[in-house]
């Protein structure tokens, strides 16, 4: 048989065997007889063993319930620890695994002998290890539960265990926490059958409705809450929700199980367990007045809604705060930046002065005209540098309110196109499908004129060498759909991460500001912009506007 063909093989065959055992167990109602099952069924299997041990009281400790180890290594480690495996305790404070697996609800794959070194000291774990063969095994840890909380610890262990194999065995020991919950509920049961026989021979002094109903509908016992209640309430236990009050009482009758409802009788509301009397056709009915525990549940939702409603309110705030920092920032920014063209004027202005009052009279007419057209100029462009830095910081300082307006966005493309000062080494193509959507598009054609412009000139500026632009426009479902798609340097990840965060920018001359502003005026418009890129292969920024009749 081939390594493989062998772990198929015991694959199987722990899967049947843990199937089988968890049949088997499923049937029993009594917890003793579910250890007693489990360990008979582990010892005739004679290649695995199982350990249970159960929290105690104090959930500090763990206490052995059932082991099918053999007698010889066994006996080996009563001899160390001075007393006999039942009664051994093993101290979750200084556990490494097993207060992992009954603290914090971890499965473990491990050898047989780390679980010996847990357990005993390491110079006798390691020589029962080595004289008894075990360190040769695995063993798989995992967590029981009953009623939703972790009360012990489940482990088996074979010289066939492997990763593959531990769903198999946290089945099984899901398996054993639905038979202990069942039992639990059995004994219940079994509790209230014989507190209502007792109550059979009458007084009762129970302050929570008690009764006896037979099978046509009669109250053939009632305590003296059940009659107060009865009476107060003025009407019969048959009245109570008719319909799903006969539908849970012949279910509990045909099926022997218990069954719960919550039930209003005036200004109070009452959890009634229905659980049928052996032998007869009579059902008990217990009462809970759980009124008091729905007000507090109505009272903890109402607070967490408000809670809800004042996180909301915390958040925006916070978004607000966090806005209003980096608009400081940008501020102390643009400051730096608008002094550097200020002073080139300066300078230019000083420059123009000089040469004038150094000039001969007879060519200073000539030299004025010449140097005012050129400082004029520089003026233009320093003014119009100052003035795009201000208008960005305006659009991320105040609110955005667009004005829709009937727009045709195909025109207004065209004409950004024009207007936009085009290397001779980079080509730009316009891609559109003509139609209504774009004529009749509602958006504000100001912010979207500001938006392509942006778009275009970062796509020029990131083909230092020159190359394509290609702008596709399209309606795409609802939106209309505009692509600019370059084949320039790209970006990073991280790049592309902080792309349109303020102040943040990849250029030497830049505030960070152009795509911040351009992601802020798209979005007040219903609309959203994405990028994609790759270093090397170029970058595509796609807008999308909600198209609107």
């Amino acid at each position: 048989m081939s390594e493989v063909d062998r772990q198929v093989h015991d694959l199987m065959e722990i899967i049947g065997f843990t199937e089988q055992l968890s049949t088997t167990i499923q049937g029993v109602f009594d917890e003793g007889a579910i250890y007693s099952i489990i360990e008979r069924e582990f010892k005739k299997s004679g290649r695995y063993t199982a350990i249970v041990l159960l929290l105690t009281g104090d959930g500090l400790k763990l206490k052995f319930r059932l082991s099918t180890m053999a007698s010889g290594p066994v006996e080996m480690a009563e001899k160390v620890v001075g007393a006999r495996l039942m009664e051994y305790e093993v101290d979750l404070r200084r556990s490494k695994l097993f207060s992992q697996v009954a603290l914090e609800g971890k499965t473990f794959l491990v050898g047989l002998n780390n679980i010996l070194e847990d357990l005993l000291p390491l110079p006798a774990a390691l020589l029962i290890a080595k004289i008894s063969g075990l360190g040769k095994r695995e063993s798989i840890m995992t967590p029981l539960y009953k009623h939703g909380k972790i009360v012990g610890v489940f482990a088996t262990s074979s010289t066939e265990l492997g990763a593959q194999l531990v769903p198999s065995v946290k089945n099984l020991a899901r398996n054993i926490t639905i038979a202990l919950e069942r039992a639990d509920e059995y004994a219940e049961r079994e509790r209230a059958v014989r507190e209502i026989r007792s109550l059979a021979r009458f007084p009762s002094e129970d302050p929570n409705p008690v009764l006896r109903i037979a099978d046509n509908g009669e109250i053939v016992y009632a305590n003296q809450a059940s009659n107060d209640l009865l009476a107060k309430w003025e009407r019969g236990i048959g009245d109570i929700a008719p319909d799903r009050w006969l539908e849970l009482t012949a279910k509990a009758v045909s099926s022997g199980e218990g069954q719960t409802a919550e039930v209003e009788l005036g200004d109070r509301v009452l959890l009634m367990n229905i659980v049928p009397v052996p032998g007869s056709e009579c059902i008990n009915v217990y009462g809970s007045d759980i009124t008091d525990r729905k007000k507090m549940e109505q009272a903890l939702k109402d607070n967490a809604e408000s809670l809800e409603r004042l996180v909301e309110e915390r958040t925006r705030e916070l978004r607000e705060a966090e806005r209003l920092s980096a608009i400081g920032e940008v501020a102390a920014a643009v400051g730096h930046d608008l002094r550097n063209p200020l002073q080139a004027v300066v300078n230019d202005l000083y420059s123009v002065k000089t040469k004038l009052e150094t000039l001969p009279a007879s060519q200073q007419k000539g030299a004025v005209e010449q140097s005012f057209v050129e400082t004029i100029r520089k003026i233009e462009q320093q003014v119009e540098y100052m003035n795009n830095i201000i208008s960005e910081l305006q659009d991320l300082a105040r609110p955005v309110s667009p004005r829709l307006t009937e727009t045709d966005l195909l025109a207004l493309l065209r004409d950004v196109i024009a207007s936009t000062d085009v290397p001779a080494n980079i080509s730009i193509r316009l891609d559109a499908e003509h139609g209504q959507e774009f004529t009749k598009s509602m958006a504000d054609g100001v912010m979207m004129r500001r938006v392509f412009s942006n778009l275009i000139t970062n796509a020029i500026q990131a083909m230092p060498s020159g190359g394509h632009l290609v702008i596709e426009a399209a309606p795409r479902g609802e939106n209309l759909s505009v692509g600019f798609r370059d084949d320039g340097v790209g970006m990073t990840k991280e790049t592309l991460d902080k792309l349109f965060r303020p102040l943040f920018t990849t250029k030497s001359k830049g505030q960070g500001l152009g795509l911040a502003t351009c992601k802020r005026l798209v979005e007040a418009q219903g609309g959203s912009i994405t990028v994609e890129s790759q270093v090397g292969e170029g970058t595509t920024f796609t807008v999308n506007v909600p198209l609107r009749k």
